[in-house]
Parts: structure tokens; C-alpha cells; sequence
């Protein structure tokens, strides 16, 4: 998968991409809140991908066309802080998911 990556700084952009490239040791790491329906579903663009509460990363994970993940996600409280702690391993191990399921 091809993505924008973030560090958790503001968000700058509009790229909801993700990146599990080897260079990422396997991190998902949002570079941008969501955007559903054209509308930005935050207040301010200087909010982080670690203050995101587990209904933003739900938006984001529809806004990536992911929204069977959603369940999943709420599930297990992935707010955006576990969102950028998650791993290949995780998301095989602990959510049992697998690129079978994007």
C-alpha cells in the first residue's frame, strides 16, 4: 500500500493514505483527519492523528474505503493514539486482520 506518512504533527493535508512499507517497519500511521463527504470531520486542522477519539478513526477508516474494519476498531478502543502504535503484527495478531480483510 502507498501512503503519506506523519509523525503526528498538525495536519497539513488532505491525504488519508497509509503506508506498510518495509521503511515503516509495518506502522499504519495517518497523515490527515477524516474526510467524509467532502466535509473535514474536524474542527481545526492543527488537531493531531493523537487526538483523535476511536469515532474520528472509524471516519477515517470509511474515508479509506475500510469501513467493515470500523466494528473491529471500536471493538477494541482504537482511538489515534493505539492507531499509531498499531503494527502488521497487531492487526494479524490481536484484530485478526489480514490483507484479505481491506
Amino acid at each position: 500500500m502507498k501512503a503519506a506518512i506523519s509523525d503526528g504533527a498538525p495536519v497539513q493535508n488532505g491525504a488519508d493514505l497509509i503506508d506498510l512499507s518495509p521503511t515503516t517497519n509495518g506502522r499504519v500511521i495517518p497523515s490527515a483527519p477524516p474526510v467524509i463527504n467532502g466535509v473535514r470531520k474536524v474542527k481545526s486542522q492543527a488537531r493531531t492523528v493523537k487526538d483523535w477519539s476511536v469515532d474520528d478513526v472509524c471516519d477515517w477508516l470509511s474515508s479509506l474505503g475500510l469501513s467493515k474494519l470500523s466494528t473491529t476498531f471500536k471493538m477494541n478502543d482504537i482511538d489515534g493514539i493505539e492507531l499509531l502504535e498499531l503494527n502488521k503484527d497487531v492487526l494479524e495478531t490481536d484484530l485478526k486482520i489480514s490483507k484479505c480483510d481491506s
